[in-house]
């Protein structure tokens, strides 16, 4: 599945340890299987302000940076 693809991705990419494909891709099922099930129901109501971090390594270099998103302000663009 494209779970499964994207959890092998992932974990060649961080260089963890083969054992991780399975917990991850399960973390990313539960995750999506949550999600569906607020399908149908009308999620734009009122403010979802959320915060979004980041933090990134590049060989030796880690840049951090944080902002907060309003998820339903479609005007706005992370």
């Amino acid at each position: 599945s494209e779970v499964v693809v994207f959890a092998k991705r992932t974990v060649k990419d961080l260089k963890l340890p083969p054992a991780f494909v399975t917990q991850i891709a399960q973390s990313i099922q539960s995750q999506l299987t949550e999600f569906r099930s607020y399908e149908g129901q009308d999620m734009h109501t009122g403010e979802k302000v959320v915060p979004i971090k980041l933090d990134l390594r590049v060989n030796h270099t880690v840049i951090k940076d944080h902002f907060f998103w309003d998820m339903n302000n479609f005007e706005s663009d992370p």
